[in-house]
C-alpha cells in the first residue's frame, strides 16, 4: 500500500511495537489486526479509511475496523476529511475502541524522495519520455512556449462570447511563431446552467437543448475564426469538459471528453483540437501537469459536514487535540488533495459516483510539478510539497484566465482588461 509506505519513509512512524535508539519516539503504525493486547499507555497509529455507521465513528483497513472514540470530534484545522477519507489516527487502544488523541492525513512525498524509491525509469505519470535529461533541457529552451487556461467558459452567455472575442484579438497581436507555441485549455462547464441528460446526442430522443450545445460550440468556432484567424491556424486547442457538460457517461468521475459530434464545426475550423477527459494529464517534455474541474471547496465542506454532525461523543474519553491555527480554505483544499494522492478524496460527498475501475486515472502517485484544481471561487495559488497548486478562477464571471509558461513553471493569474 503506498500510502503505508508513505508513512514509513516520512520518519514519523515505526512499523512495528519493536524500538531502539533510533526509532523509540516514534509511533508504531500498526494494522487494526494489531490492536488486540496492547498495553493501554501505549499510544499507535492506525492507518485506514473513515466511517461512520449511525452516529458512530470507525477506520476500516483491509484487516478489519476499529471504532473512533472521543470526548468531542472537532473539525480539522488544516485539511478536510469526510466519510471515506485515508487518514492516520493517532490514539490508544483500551476495550476494543481506539481512544483518539488526534487525526491526521498520510504525510505526502515529493517527487524526487518518491523516485529515489521506486526507481527514475518508473513512469508513474504516463508518456515519461525516454531520455528524460534531453527532455529537460528541451523543456527549459522552449521559452516561447505558453499555455493559457480558462475555466468556467459559458458559451451560452453573451458576456462571455464577448470576453473571449476581446481575448482571440489580443492573442491575434501575436506572431505566427509564438502561437504556433501556444496552448488554449478552454475548461467547462460550457453552459451556465445544467442540461438535461436526455439532450446528449447519444441517446435516443434528442431534444432542442443538444441543438443548443451544437450551436454554442458553432459560435465559438466563429468567434476564433472570427477574432483570431491566425489563432485558429497556429495554436492548439484543448476542450476539458465540466462537471454538467455533457460527454458520453454524465455523473461519474473520471469524465471523458466532450461527445465528439458536438465540437464538430470548431473541429472543421480551427485546425488542432484535443477533446481532453476531467482529469486530464498535460506533459510538456518533462514537465507534469494535472488539471481537474470539480466543486472542491463545496464539496469538501458538505463531505466533513455529513461525517461530523450528529456525532455520539464519549464523555469518558480524553479530548482529541485542539486544532492548531487555521489555514485558509484554499491551503486546506491542496493538503487535503496532495496528501491523500486523489482528485476526488471526499467520494461519498461528491454530486459524481466514481467509477471504480478508472480510479487510477484520479490518483497521484507521483506529485505534478504543476496542479490546477479548477473551482468556482475566487482564483488563488499556493505551493505544497513542490507543487504549484492554482485555482484560475472564473473566466464567465470574473475574466480571470492562467497564462503559464512551462519552460520555467512561472504563472500568472491574470484578468481580462477591457471588457
Amino acid at each position: 500500500m503506498l500510502a503505508r509506505r508513505r508513512c514509513l519513509r516520512s520518519g514519523l512512524y515505526r512499523k512495528d511495537l519493536h524500538s531502539n535508539l533510533v526509532t523509540e519516539e516514534l509511533l508504531p503504525l500498526l494494522p487494526t489486526s494489531a490492536l488486540e493486547g496492547i498495553r493501554a499507555e501505549q499510544q499507535v497509529a492506525v492507518l485506514g479509511l473513515l466511517m461512520r455507521r449511525e452516529a458512530e465513528l470507525f477506520l476500516e483497513d483491509p484487516r478489519g475496523r476499529v471504532q473512533l472514540v472521543a470526548a468531542a470530534f472537532p473539525a480539522p484545522a488544516d485539511f478536510f476529511m469526510a466519510t471515506g477519507s485515508l487518514v492516520v489516527a493517532r490514539g490508544h487502544y483500551r476495550n476494543s475502541t481506539l481512544h483518539l488523541v488526534g487525526l491526521d492525513l498520510p504525510p505526502a512525498e515529493k517527487r524526487e524522495a518518491l523516485r529515489s524509491d521506486v526507481g527514475a525509469s518508473a513512469d508513474l505519470f504516463g508518456l515519461a519520455p525516454p531520455d528524460l535529461p534531453a527532455a529537460e533541457l528541451a523543456g527549459q529552451q522552449a521559452v516561447r512556449s505558453v499555455i493559457l487556461f480558462l475555466a468556467h467558459v459559458h458559451l451560452d452567455a453573451p458576456a462571455t462570447l464577448q470576453r473571449l472575442a476581446f481575448f482571440f484579438q489580443r492573442m491575434q497581436e501575436r506572431s505566427e511563431e509564438d502561437l504556433a507555441d501556444t496552448t488554449i485549455v478552454l475548461i467547462g462547464n460550457f453552459f451556465s446552467a445544467p442540461l438535461r441528460e436526455a439532450d446528449a446526442s447519444h441517446l435516443p430522443d434528442v431534444l432542442d437543448d443538444a441543438e443548443q450545445l451544437r450551436l454554442a460550440f458553432d459560435s465559438l468556432a466563429g468567434c476564433i475564426a472570427t477574432n483570431g484567424p491566425t489563432v485558429a491556424q497556429q495554436a492548439h486547442f484543448v476542450l476539458l469538459p465540466g462537471p454538467t457538460d455533457c460527454t458520453s457517461l454524465q455523473g461519474f468521475l473520471p469524465q471523458p471528453p466532450l461527445v465528439g459530434d458536438h465540437p464538430k464545426t470548431l473541429r472543421a475550423r480551427v485546425r488542432r483540437v484535443t477533446l481532453a477527459p476531467n482529469p486530464a494529464r498535460l506533459r510538456f517534455c518533462a514537465h507534469e501537469m494535472v488539471v481537474c474541474r470539480q466543486e472542491f471547496l463545496r464539496g469538501m465542506q458538505e463531505g466533513q459536514r455529513q461525517l461530523l454532525d450528529g456525532l455520539a461523543p464519549t464523555p469518558s474519553a480524553p479530548p482529541a487535540a485542539p486544532p492548531a491555527a487555521t489555514a485558509t480554505s484554499f491551503e486546506k483544499i491542496a493538503k487535503t488533495t496532495i496528501d491523500e494522492a486523489h482528485l476526488a478524496p471526499n467520494t461519498a460527498s461528491s454530486n459524481a459516483t466514481v467509477l471504480w475501475r478508472l480510479d487510477h486515472h484520479l490518483r497521484l502517485p507521483l506529485l505534478p510539478h504543476t496542479l490546477l484544481l479548477c473551482d468556482t471561487t475566487e482564483p488563488w495559488e499556493c505551493f505544497y510539497k513542490g507543487v504549484r497548486v492554482v485555482n484560475p478562477g472564473s473566466f464567465a464571471v470574473n475574466a480571470t484566465f492562467l497564462w503559464y509558461t512551462p519552460s520555467d513553471g512561472e504563472c500568472s493569474l491574470s484578468r481580462l482588461d477591457g471588457t
